[in-house]
């Protein structure tokens, strides 16, 4: 999927609150040099949607905006350049759209981290000490899924590319789900809580004695587990985790090893296949196409009756039933912060170059861009031509629109007018690409969701999110935030030290307790993996983190 990527540079200087609005008097012009990926084959400057932008731009702010972009190729011809430009300190750009960034001594770091500490080296202006009203907002909406963009002074110097979710960041259409026919065959209730799909599929083991009940999508020995656990489970395998008061490594928790357990029944009962971790994915769609399983872990529905990239079986209906084993299991490590309103990623992040002689109006410039009449402008185009609402409020693209499929004018029309072909994506200040979650699959797309009681509820999986995948719904005191605030390049270098081999250890563990090697429900072979996870110093590495826990939401300038 294509990304773009925007950055903005700031200011290098530490000053009080600036404001970017009123840097030029009405009547007064400013023309701003800006550096982006070019991903097309046509000029993206020229579409009607950027016309339309400078405009919008010139409205808010009260002068004259021109922008004057300079193009590098996507992927190593951007990357290979920006780097020459940082590493010879010489940056012409007011503006500049960061990925794959380098740092200033030629080894890469990338993301908010690298960008950071660049900033602090005087490349970057620091948006905290500009008055950026749209950008304070949306890093709000956000949540805490933002602390890791600050450094360990709660300093930012980009503004990330932000999504707009509606129905979250997690993919609703995605979990487990159920051959729903098959069930309905056997009079096999929908199960409702992890106990009952465990039993569900051993009465198909007993019916169908030459199945598999259970189908992995991923490949490996630990595909499993995060297409299982952490839909179901309240933890998130090894990694570092905050669980409302402090920092620990989920690795180590009892509701690990609960879902460790639950791994090992379904392996031991034969409801997976025993060579499950050697599948690949043509073995995988194969099984899936065979009517030989009927619980598939983390398979994408197109419509209310396939599967995405495999048909499944001729005449079957599936149905999703992760958000019923969520909410009657004290809810989905991953809602902690999938269900803000916006989303942020580093894959674009766009900065404002320190040296500018327009630093100010650059970062006016950015803030404008992330207003909502821009945002949709150049997400989605023109109200009324290009999307409009649908019944439940949600944006949605109309007409020819609804589909895309090429990078040309005449193959298609988005790309043509010069919006998203992803959809609600702020991209910065350039045409937006990336992956987002619109309603972008149509109106008519539905799929049944099995409801906490039993009962199976059709509808288009971002309306169906938006209603019940929310934080009211959800007991996020039982879920884990695996966001991490920003920490020192001494502190990373120390948890990078511990962590590599500890991870490696427990992922190792993994495999063994699954398979029974190691008995994960022995309470001394427990208290032995205890012991030696905790010889990699997991006591210090979390302490390094519980230091920054009054930090977290630092977005609040």
């Amino acid at each position: 999927m294509k990304k773009l990527v925007s950055i903005l540079i700031a200011a290098l200087l530490l000053v009080s609150a600036l404001p970017v609005s009123g840097a030029l008097a009405e009547g007064e012009s400013v023309t701003l040099s800006v550096l982006a990926p070019y991903f097309s084959s046509y000029d993206p400057a020229d579409t009607p949607v950027q016309k339309e932008y400078i405009k919008k731009l010139s409205e808010q702010l009260g002068y004259d905006v021109t922008l004057e972009y300079t193009f590098f190729g996507w992927a190593a011809e951007y990357q290979e350049k920006l780097n020459i430009a940082v590493n010879a300190a010489d940056l012409p750009w007011d503006i500049i759209g960061l990925q794959g960034l380098s740092g200033s001594d030629g080894t890469f770091q990338g993301g908010a981290t690298n960008v950071n500490s660049l900033g602090k080296k005087g490349y970057f202006v620091n948006l905290k000490d500009y008055d950026t009203p749209n950008l304070d907002r949306l890093l709000a909406e956000c949540g805490q899924l933002v602390d890791y963009m600050y450094d360990e002074d709660g300093n930012i110097y980009f503004s990330p590319m932000f999504s707009e979710n509606q129905g979250g960041t997690c993919n609703p259409s995605g979990g487990i789900v159920i051959d729903k026919t098959v069930f309905d065959e056997n009079n096999i209730a929908y199960p409702t809580t992890p106990e009952a799909l465990l039993e569900a599929a051993r009465q198909l083991k007993e019916i169908y004695p030459d199945s598999y009940p259970f189908l992995n999508r991923d490949t490996g020995a630990g595909g499993i587990w995060s297409n299982i656990n952490e839909k179901v489970f309240p933890c998130h395998r090894w990694v570092l985790g905050f669980n409302g008061t402090e920092y620990t490594v989920d690795g180590t928790t009892q509701a690990f090893r609960d879902a460790v357990s639950y791994v090992n029944k379904i392996y031991e009962d034969g409801l997976i296949a025993p060579d499950y971790a050697a599948w690949d994915q043509d073995m995988i769609k194969a099984q899936l196409n065979s009517g030989k399983s009927f619980i598939f872990l983390n398979q994408y529905l197109d419509g209310g009756s396939k599967l995405s990239d495999v048909p499944g079986v001729e005449g079957h209906e599936y149905i999703n039933i992760s958000y019923a084993l969520a909410m009657n299991n004290g809810g989905w490590w991953a809602l902690r912060g999938a269900m803000t309103k916006y989303s942020a990623n580093t894959w674009g992040m766009t900065a404002i170059n320190a040296q500018s002689k327009h630093v100010k109006e650059a970062v006016a410039v950015l803030d404008a861009t992330l207003s909502d009449e821009i945002h949709n402008l150049l997400a989605l185009g023109f109200e009324g031509q290009s999307w409009d609402y649908d019944a439940d409020g949600n944006k949605v693209f109309i007409g020819e629109y609804l589909t895309a499929s090429g990078d040309k004018p005449e193959e298609d029309s988005k790309m043509a007018l010069g919006v998203s072909v992803n959809g609600l994506v702020m991209s910065g200040l350039f045409p937006a690409f990336g992956v987002t979650n619109t309603n972008g699959l149509g109106e008519s797309t539905y799929i049944g969701f099995l409801m906490p009681d039993g009962t199976v509820e059709y509808a288009n999986p971002y309306t169906f999110a938006s209603e019940h995948w929310t934080y009211e719904n959800m007991e996020p005191e039982n879920s884990v935030d695996v966001s991490l605030p920003s920490i020192t390049a001494e502190e990373r270098e120390y948890v990078a030290e511990v962590t590599d081999p500890l991870y490696t250890y427990m992922s190792e563990s993994f495999a063994k307790f699954v398979t029974g090697e190691m008995d994960i429900d022995d309470d001394a072979t427990w208290q032995a993996y205890l012991d030696e996870c905790n010889t990699y110093d997991i006591e210090g590495i979390c302490a390094i983190y519980n230091k920054y826990i009054e930090g977290k939401q630092m977005y609040n300038k």
